[in-house]
């Protein structure tokens, strides 16, 4: 949990502007995230945060270093505004890499301290 924790306030300071109510959105959509590859991931619709679709996916542009979600479809509503403001699909998957490379990074930890 510790890990959670840490990587909730790495998001935290990577996006300062973001209001309390976007990181514990993006949190609630933590355990929606799956990896489908490399660079994208499939997002669980969550009713109550207002999802319409059955399912969202996010994809990491590598060419521009950009993450981008279906949400941002320029014929759905605020989908142009979803884009400029970084919708809380794209939050979560930024923050399960977070979780996840804080948990590498203590399992690691684990490892050194056992072989001593």
């Amino acid at each position: 949990m510790r890990e959670l924790e840490k990587s909730v306030e790495l998001l935290r300071s990577m996006f300062p502007g973001k209001s309390d109510s976007w990181v514990r959105r993006c949190v609630r959509r933590l355990g929606t995230v799956r990896r489908i590859n490399r660079n994208v991931w499939f997002l669980r619709c969550v009713p109550e945060l207002g999802d319409r679709r059955a399912y969202y996916l996010v994809r990491f542009n590598r060419e521009t270093g950009r993450y981008e979600c279906s949400c941002y479809d320029s014929l759905s509503p605020w989908g142009d505004r979803r884009r400029k403001e970084i919708c809380t699909h794209v939050g979560a998957v930024i923050l399960s890499r977070l979780v996840k490379q804080a948990r590498v990074e203590v399992a690691a930890g684990g490892c050194r301290r056992a072989r001593r």
